[in-house]
């Protein structure tokens, strides 16, 4: 009897341990898409893709391959820092495999080791990237750069990647570089601020990537200068109806007589459409053709010989197309010979009325495509190839229902992504001119009639023109009319075609003045009645 007490006492006490004892985790889950570039002749950079959330950092292996019963732990990360360099330790021409580990609260609840193969190939010398010139403007940074020991290479990329973070890399953002031929001597490249977090410095560096390695540049940091701040003016209702609001000024800009005009509606109320005539019409009489269905119209986008030149999108149908460009217009100039594919501003909305601004080109095959920051030409200097899915960018997927190309962007996420009066090129061209637009037309000394159509951060859409060439209003540069729409509340607009070809129709009423002329259009873009 006295067995049995003792033994029912151990079982209650050994009970009572395991009911205390922790419960087992499962062990982290492993870091995977592990990628090593070179940096150098015997340095790497090893970056990997967390896939935990419990980690206390994260522990680099390294294994040779001819001496696979080696395992060394070279180093250790921070939690959720996922870029280790080596830049000691390692022996041109051998092979490594370099393994990362989720390092856990314990050993037990640590991951396995997740290893990849790089082989460190013998290099009777590693390239050169040496950085020239660096500059940063109110709308663009600039690097001008040259590589040498590199034409031994295969499978050459290069370009320039950034960040906030001081630690620009091919895994953060990065854009590919110009075009390079025998003849070039250095290249230009430049990122718009499209691209760039407004406000705040930017770490630079320039990439060169080959079947053997990756290489960087010493990095630069540089803070874009102060971005032009928005035109206010007074401005007066002179029409409400339908869900369309209308005003004018007579604000004077620059110390000049000005008049403008600019509709805003919201598209959950009324419908934004483009009008594609068979022949060429004035707006009066396109509007005239829609009957009072039509509640606003301006003119659209460019033409040439009567037909419309660019991208036009009707009831979801895409046609036309963005076609490269001469980078002179003038045949005694060289550059008369040198065509640029181009990316060009359009707007518009989709199915659900959502509008959108964007860079819009043309693949070589298929339908249009559509991206977030501009192919960064510089006339001269940066010559891109075409488009493609991933060039200059990945492409946006959008889905226009209705929209119209022209150019360039005015406004995009707030900030105006050129200046034509910076760094003149041929002295006919602009550094920031990178939709390639013709001096003769958007210089800054050109002051005409303008046309324009942007929305607001709530999505109010805002058709704007404005009379030009007249002493009443001789009319805006490209940069007074970016302002002025930034003073508007837009967020995001584009330049349409202006001149002689400027128009609004307020319903049957032509507002501006059309002494200068009164242009048959072939596209038209406005508001028109919600159908059901």
């Amino acid at each position: 009897m006295k067995q049995i007490s003792i033994l029912l006492v151990l079982a209650a006490v050994i009970t009572g341990c395991s009911a205390k004892a922790p419960a087992v985790s499962e062990p982290l889950v492993a870091p995977s898409g592990i990628r090593v570039e070179r940096t150098g002749r015997t340095s790497v950079r090893v970056q990997w893709q967390d896939n935990s959330q419990e980690e206390t950092g994260f522990a680099v292996w390294l294994r040779p391959t001819d001496n696979l019963t080696r395992q060394d732990r070279i180093g250790q990360t921070a939690a959720d820092i996922t870029t280790f360099d080596i830049g000691e330790g390692l022996t041109e021409g051998k092979s490594y495999y370099f393994g990362i580990q989720a390092i856990g609260q314990t050993e037990e609840l640590s991951s396995k080791v997740e290893y990849v193969l790089f082989n460190l190939v013998s290099l009777d010398n590693v390239p050169v990237i040496t950085l020239e010139e660096s500059k940063a403007t109110d709308c663009s940074i600039a690097l001008r750069y040259r590589f040498s020991n590199h034409t031994r290479l295969t499978d050459v990329r290069y370009g320039l990647c950034w960040s906030t973070d001081g630690a620009p890399s091919l895994a953060g953002n990065h854009q590919e570089g110009p075009e390079m031929t025998e003849a070039s001597e250095s290249l230009l490249q430049v990122l718009p601020n499209a691209v760039l977090e407004s406000g705040k410095p930017c770490t630079v560096a320039v990439y060169l990537t080959s079947s053997t390695g990756t290489w960087y540049s010493e990095p630069v940091t540089l803070q874009p200068a102060t971005a032009p701040q928005p035109i206010t003016l007074t401005w007066t209702e002179t029409d409400a109806f339908d869900g369309v609001t209308v005003r004018k000024t007579t604000s004077k800009v620059n110390g000049r007589n000005f008049h403008a005009w600019y509709a805003e509606a919201d598209p959950a109320r009324v419908d934004f459409r483009v009008l594609l005539p068979s022949a060429a019409a004035t707006i009066d009489q396109q509007r005239a053709a829609q009957g009072d269905g039509c509640l606003i119209l301006t003119n659209g986008g460019y033409f040439y010989n009567g037909r419309h030149t660019g991208l036009a999108v009707h009831e979801g149908k895409p046609s036309g197309t963005i076609s490269s460009v001469r980078g002179s217009l003038r045949p005694e100039d060289e550059e008369y010979q040198v065509m640029y594919p181009v990316t060009r501003g359009v707007f518009g909305v989709d199915a659900a009325g959502k509008a959108a601004v964007l860079w819009a080109g043309s693949p070589s095959t298929g339908e249009p495509l559509y991206f977030d920051r501009p192919l960064p030409s510089v006339r001269g200097e940066a010559r891109y190839p075409g488009v493609d899915g991933t060039h200059p960018s990945q492409a946006v997927s959008w889905m226009p229902a209705e929209a119209l190309s022209a150019g360039p962007v005015l406004l995009f996420d707030g900030r105006i992504p050129f200046n034509f009066d910076l760094g003149r090129q041929g002295g006919e061209y602009y550094l920031n001119n990178f939709e390639i637009m013709p001096y003769d037309i958007f210089g800054p000394e050109v002051i005409c009639d303008r046309t324009a159509a942007g929305y607001t951060a709530d999505g109010r859409i805002i058709l704007f023109v404005c009379d030009g060439r007249i002493d009443a209003s001789p009319g805006l540069n490209l940069l007074e009319l970016a302002r002025i729409l930034l003073g508007l509340g837009c967020t995001h607009a584009v330049n349409f075609d202006g001149g002689g070809s400027t128009g609004m129709m307020v319903k049957d009423r032509h507002v501006n003045d059309v002494s200068p002329n009164n242009r048959p259009v072939v596209s038209t873009m406005g508001f028109f009645k919600k159908q059901n």
